[in-house]
């Protein structure tokens, strides 16, 4: 291509060759229509396509969300119902997925396979460009919005309703809605994207398709193409969809909010009926911080944010927790968007508190200025921002878009965050020269202009929230006309016949797909290299990493006694958030963010063949740091676990009400993950694990912990003291690299460790429990469930074509049964050797008619077993394997080195993959069979839904 070059249909505008992006970016702009194109021609092999439209809100009902879920819904070159679920099933996709922001929608795809890209490429576009939402009501009553009319009472119903359900019930998300509301009154970040569920119900059809006929259209396009693809059959293809349309006047530009005068406003969240609410208030401050072409300065902000607030240790951190009158605090800048806010929030406190704690805060401020602020911290924030900037997730195609996009939407240059070395040292420049004083002085010490919202715990909002909800529903039907209920009733009917009704063989041969011939072999095979460090082998996985490489360190305590798992997990809190021998706390803050771009500890359980009762588990401490910098990061790492002081409880019960605050919040978010580590762990030791280091045992521990922290702490701060010498030895630790050069020589700093004894068993055996059915309510109006069980339990061995039965039942029977029908966010199934059988729902209205689906699972095998559908597709999804980044490859590779998962095995089980029939599939009917007898289940939720369940369960109140 050269520059003013025209070719199909798109005028070349230019290139930019980046050393950062690794390769020329090129500009391209649609002749008819003014779309706009970019690629990055980098020779990646994952190849990826993106379209993205700015999407203004213009109030709480979610519009743009709901527009995102149902573009995907049948198109008309593709007219079946799912078609973004059958690519699902029939694609060796590495992302496939859409998401809504709070000023623009995204549709991005990639795959490895450029025959599945082409496929993919082209079905998003007819999605976007000809959906059936257009002409089918039924699609938005299905993913939008609905009076159900088929139960004993008419309710509200749809997949986006029940999924922001779930979104906004926590206290963190309820503090952002009301900040962001009050912050920007005036444009569209002040209202919620993905909708409210008080709003969603009152979004019409109408609104609906006039929101997508202004939104959705080229002259409101950006195109995204990165890595290694075919661009002379990319770009026609996209031109024969532009080519129907004309330019036209597509929404340009955002508003500026502009400043208002300091306001306050108050507020409530959900919280358990038991639960005490004292000392349970959020209170929180948010001012307008710059636009987002202002690099310098919000990546200043962000370097105070890290400076100063990043952990218990640093400066106005600590100065607020040292009050006592708060349990958290946080500073957060947030910048993704065209006028960013801070927002500082102090959790756990009382209303009365507040000037206390504002002086608190200015008092620490003016002594910072009058000080001047550390530039060697200063100095060490900027060195771990410049790792995390180097360090793209995968797929790395979808970041740069996101980034491209970050200033590119609202007519910035699309380098602008994608480049990264001069703002990196303009932020150096300006340590010294009163440019951060200066901003901390005006974010903190100028009360101007400032938004203060107090968000107080209610134990009874989730109940007003429902009665709300029905006011609403009898609001909306007492308002209808006989004719007009009948009417309503009718259409619910239509879409309730849609629904059941299977696409025709003809809609489904129009979808184009791979073969199992477009499949390789054999598995992807992550490279390991064994070197020699004294008299220690070291795991070296080669791969590119950009300069930041990952050393991990496993140290085997398979022959700790099960009861003090939850302390040691906790004990992974307390990791560099206290003083060590030869560090103060500020010392060892600022040098932590100079070697490190993360420090994570943890306690994991490997998975592994054989018998589930036992099962290896690892202390694990691993962390990315730049190359030149590797023996003096590790040195630090030793530091931290051989020397860390415990004799400050203080401190030590701080960190535990925030870890337990932290607990309950992912309990809300993620009870589904939690949930089936509580199920699975009755028959499984790998999950009996998992749940007493973080799941609802973990929690329960922490919770009986902090209740009883003065009479237990002594004990606690003994035994972390003999954790050092006792477990963190070279005689216990297995240590990795990864990286894209073997550095030996930094090894020789993990003499720094005592050589130890060798741990005295290699697994750990866990008791196996009766199954049981348990459930725990949490506040919010959507629920969580899981139905596991061991393979041992069930009566079965492991085959590699249990992962085409795992994809079989999460994207066909439970998707159309818990999601499309039931209205939940999300449902799956797996079924593996190292895993069992495991069912769940994510944000879920109705866990019991879940339950009731998971255990019809042996009939929907059997009549899909006798039905004519081929299994084919669902063979070649079943043998897709993700992008990993550079960690994520290291901390695989490891996991099965140390599990005893050989390449090998893996061969083995592919194979058996590819070989999967309808008659080898059959045959685990009975395993389904047995599940009911044997299952134990496991259900996070509303206090509504729980009590729906029936007879049999063990109830609890988190």
């Amino acid at each position: 291509m050269k520059t003013n070059e025209l070719i199909h249909g798109f005028r070349v505008i230019g290139a930019r060759e980046s050393k950062e992006l690794g390769g020329t970016l090129w500009e391209l702009r649609h002749e008819k229509t003014g779309a706009v194109l970019y690629w990055t021609q980098n020779g990646e092999e994952n190849k990826l396509f993106c379209v993205s439209f700015k999407t203004l809100p213009k109030d709480d009902t979610g519009v743009f969300h709901i527009l995102e879920h149902s573009v995907l819904c049948g198109s008309q070159s593709f007219p079946v119902k799912e078609p973004f679920l059958d690519l699902l099933k029939s694609s060796l996709h590495t992302y496939l997925n859409a998401h809504t922001t709070p000023d623009y929608t995204g549709y991005p795809v990639s795959s490895k396979n450029e025959k599945d890209f082409m496929n993919l490429t082209r079905v998003y576009l007819d999605a976007v460009f000809r959906p059936l939402l257009l002409t089918n009501e039924s699609i938005f009553l299905q993913e939008g919005r609905r009076i159900d009319f088929g139960g004993e009472e008419p309710g509200f119903n749809g997949v986006v309703f029940n999924e922001m359900k779930g979104a906004t019930a926590s206290d963190m998300s309820r503090l952002w809605r009301v900040l962001v509301r009050a912050l920007y009154p005036d444009t569209c970040y002040g209202y919620n994207s993905g909708g409210d569920p008080e709003s969603i119900p009152k979004l019409t059809y109408e609104e609906f398709l006039a929101a997508y006929r202004r939104f959705y259209h080229p002259s409101n396009a950006i195109f995204y193409l990165d890595g290694d693809l075919p661009v002379d059959r990319v770009l026609p293809l996209i031109d024969s969809y532009l080519d129907a349309f004309e330019k036209n006047d597509a929404p340009r530009e955002i508003a500026l909010q502009q400043p208002l005068p300091s306001r306050r406003v108050e507020d409530t969240y959900e919280c358990g009926k038991e639960e005490p609410t004292k000392n349970k208030t959020h209170l929180c401050f948010g001012k307008l911080a710059g636009r987002f072409d202002e690099r310098k300065r919000l990546g200043a902000i962000e370097a105070l944010h890290l400076c100063l607030f990043d952990s218990n240790e640093a400066p106005l951190k600590r100065a607020l927790m040292q009050t006592g009158l708060v349990k958290d605090v946080d500073f957060y800048v947030s910048s993704w968007k065209q006028q960013a806010h801070t927002m500082l929030t102090l959790h756990g406190t009382e209303a009365e508190h507040r000037d206390t704690l504002l002086d608190t805060l200015r008092g620490a401020v003016r002594q910072l200025l009058a000080e001047g602020l550390d530039p060697e911290d200063l100095d060490a924030v900027i060195d771990q921002m410049e790792i995390g900037a180097r360090y793209l997730d995968e797929p790395q195609g979808l970041e740069r878009a996101d980034l491209l996009l970050r200033s590119r939407l609202y007519g910035g240059d699309p380098l602008l965050y994608i480049e990264n070395e001069r703002v990196m040292k303009e932020l150096r420049d300006a340590i010294g020269t009163g440019f951060y004083e200066g901003l901390l002085e005006e974010i903190f010490l100028n009360e101007a202009e400032t938004v203060e919202v107090v968000l107080r715990p209610d134990p009874e909002k989730g109940e007003k929230d429902l009665a709300r909800e029905n006011a609403l529903l009898r609001e909306t039907l007492s308002a209808m006309t006989a004719e007009e209920r009948a009417a309503e009733e009718e259409k619910y009917a239509r879409f309730k016949a849609w629904q059941e009704t299977p696409d025709s063989p003809e809609a489904k041969q129009t979808l184009p797909g791979l073969t199992l011939a477009d499949v390789t072999r054999l598995p992807e095979k992550l490279e390991t290299e064994v070197m020699s460090c004294g008299c220690r082998e070291m795991w070296f996985h080669p791969c590119f990493t950009n300069g930041v490489d990952r050393i991990a360190m496993y140290f085997n305590i398979g022959d700790q006694p099960m009861r003090d798992l939850p302390a040691l997990s906790f004990l992974t809190k307390l990791f560099a958030e206290l003083p060590t021998e030869n560090y103060t706390g500020a010392q060892l803050h600022r040098a932590y963010k100079r070697m490190f771009g993360d420090f994570m500890t943890s306690v994991d359980p490997i998975p592994t063949l054989g018998a589930p009762d036992s099962t290896p588990v690892y202390f694990t401490a691993a962390f990315t740091g730049l190359s030149a910098r590797l023996p003096e990061a590790l040195s630090l790492a030793a530091e931290i676990l051989l020397r860390t002081e415990f004799d400050d409880k203080e401190r030590i019960r701080t960190i535990l009400t925030q870890t337990r605050e932290d607990q309950f919040r992912y309990l809300c978010y993620a009870g589904n993950r939690l949930g089936v580590y509580r199920a699975m762990a009755a028959g499984s030791a790998e999950y009996a694990v998992r749940d007493a280091v973080s799941g609802v045992a973990y929690y329960l521990w922490l919770k009986e912990f902090e209740r009883d922290f003065d009479a237990r702490a002594d004990e606690f701060i003994a035994f972390a003291l003999g954790v050092a010498g006792r477990l963190f030895t070279r005689a216990r630790m297995r240590a990795s690299q990864t990286a894209d050069g073997y550095r030996g020589a930094c090894f020789e700093r993990l003499a720094e460790f005592p050589e130890g004894e060798p741990c005295a068993c290699e697994r750990m055996t866990i008791p196996r429990r009766v199954p049981a059915k348990e459930a725990f309510i949490i506040p919010g109006g959507v629920s969580y469930t899981a139905y596991c069980a061991s393979l041992k339990d069930l009566g079965a061995s492991g085959c590699g074509d249990m992962r085409v039965l795992s994809n079989l039942l999460s994207l066909d029977h439970l998707w159309n049964e818990i999601r499309v029908r039931g209205g939940a966010y999300g449902c799956y199934c797996a079924l593996e050797e190292t895993s069992g059988l495991q069912f769940s729902s994510y944000r879920d209205p109705d866990p019991a008619r879940s339950l009731g689906i998971y255990e019809d699972a042996s009939e929907y095998i059997r009549r899909f077993c006798e039905g004519g559908e081929s299994l084919e597709n669902y063979v070649i999804s079943a043998s897709a394997e993700p992008l990993l980044s550079p960690s994520a490859r290291g901390r695989l590779a490891d996991h099965r080195l140390l599990g005893g998962i050989d390449y090998a095995y893996r061969c083995r089980r592919r194979d058996e993959l590819l070989a999967a029939n309808k008659e080898s599939l059959a045959a685990y009917g009975a395993l389904f069979d047995n599940a009911k007898e044997c299952a134990s289940c496991c259900v996070i939720g509303s206090r509504d839904a729980i009590g729906k369940l029936g007879d049999g369960w063990k109830v609890a109140e988190l």
